[in-house]
């Protein structure tokens, strides 16, 4: 069966939820419907004309880009201006864009772990942590509906604790209630006081999933009035975050460790700011534009950071704090993680049988030019 735009976005989702976003940001479907059927999808970093080109010409229906098309609101849609010209051309050509964004940068598996594979670091931790509220779910089912509604709980994100998943806990006992008389009771009579074995499903969640949860427990549950319950908690959510952190198998020159960047990620050039000939073993990755954890870095004992597009002063103030630095771009930093992400894709498609293809675009290029 072909997947449709829901579909594709849901499974996205999965490995980087929209809610990880930061507040500024435009990810999701941002153009398009979600019941769009999909036969080819073409991932990019950006969407540009020539992508756009490139889709039409490989008749993809959804293109998944990094970078957000359109990223800020729109006033108006100007058919003289070149986002007015490229979003005709998208609708025009019936192609739909979805974006995964600062999520897809703080995600598990993300921009920033892909960053620290593609330059062999070990022993490999999150750099600022995203912390976040618990909350507590719990509901009352029926015992012979308890797995549909456990599994709808936990696909909409309950139930993660660090590297576990699928965590809650069961108990059983009487559940009572009174249907009144404009009530169609699943099970009794109106007016009649009814006693039923229910199950008692509990499990643990970000706070901002928690109505994600209640939705998908009421869409399975079998009554007409679903009772369920949601518990602040003083403990807190640290999965993902920004940049990641880790060490060289051996000490290197500045100079070799920055050679190694480039070849690792096949970059036409880097600025480097620190000594070519001092040792680095502890780095930082931030994939993009990551300047703003120089501290965070600092403070954990890196001696290098691997980003892009540092600003002069900037440097200046990472020079004066004993950070080294090694800019290899914007475009390089956060290419590598498309790969990844076709493969979660391309999996994820064949093993629900969909009859859809994930490519990466041969279109997307390095804006700059290296002298």
């Amino acid at each position: 069966m072909f997947a449709n735009c829901g579909m594709i976005a849901a499974a996205i989702e999965k490995m980087a939820p929209r809610e990880w976003a930061e507040s500024w940001d435009n990810v999701g479907l941002l153009i398009g419907s979600p019941a769009q059927e999909i036969e080819k999808a073409l991932l990019s970093l950006d969407v540009t004309s020539a992508v756009v080109d490139e889709a039409w010409r490989m008749n993809a229906g959804l293109i998944i880009s990094h970078h957000p098309f359109p990223f800020h609101s729109l006033k108006s849609i100007r058919l003289d201006t070149p986002d007015g010209e490229l979003l005709t051309k998208l609708l025009q050509r019936n192609i739909s864009v979805y974006a995964a964004h600062t999520n897809l940068d703080v995600a598990p598996g993300g921009v920033n772990d892909i960053l620290a594979e593609q330059l062999s670091l070990r022993d490999v931790e999150t750099l600022r942590r995203r912390r976040e509220a618990l909350v507590k779910v719990a509901t009352y089912v029926p015992q012979q509906y308890e797995e549909a509604v456990w599994q709808a709980m936990t696909e909409a994100g309950a139930g993660c604790i660090g590297k576990y998943s699928k965590s809650g806990f069961r108990v059983t006992g009487v559940g009572t209630f009174l249907p009144g008389a404009d009530t169609s009771p699943f099970i009794g009579r109106q007016n009649q006081f009814t006693r039923v074995e229910e199950t008692r499903i509990e499990s643990v969640a970000p706070a901002s999933l928690a109505q994600k949860i209640i939705a998908a427990i009421v869409a399975v549950h079998p009554y007409e009035e679903v009772a369920y319950d949601v518990y602040p908690l003083n403990n807190e959510w640290t999965i993902g975050g920004l940049g990641r952190v880790g060490n060289l198998e051996s000490p290197m020159r500045l100079a070799d460790f920055a050679h190694n960047v480039r070849t690792a990620l096949q970059a036409d050039g880097l600025r480097v700011v620190g000594d070519p000939n001092s040792f680095v073993q502890r780095v930082a990755v931030c994939g993009g534009a990551g300047m703003e954890v120089t501290k965070d870095a600092v403070q954990q004992g890196v001696q290098v950071l691997v980003t892009g597009d540092i600003r002069y002063h900037d440097a200046q103030e990472a020079q004066s704090i004993g950070l080294n630095l090694v800019d290899a771009g914007h475009f390089a930093t956060e290419q590598p993680v498309l790969v990844r992400l076709q493969r979660y894709l391309q999996d994820y498609s064949d093993k629900n049988h969909w009859s859809c293809l994930f490519e990466i675009s041969q279109s997307q290029v390095d804006i700059w030019h290296w002298f």
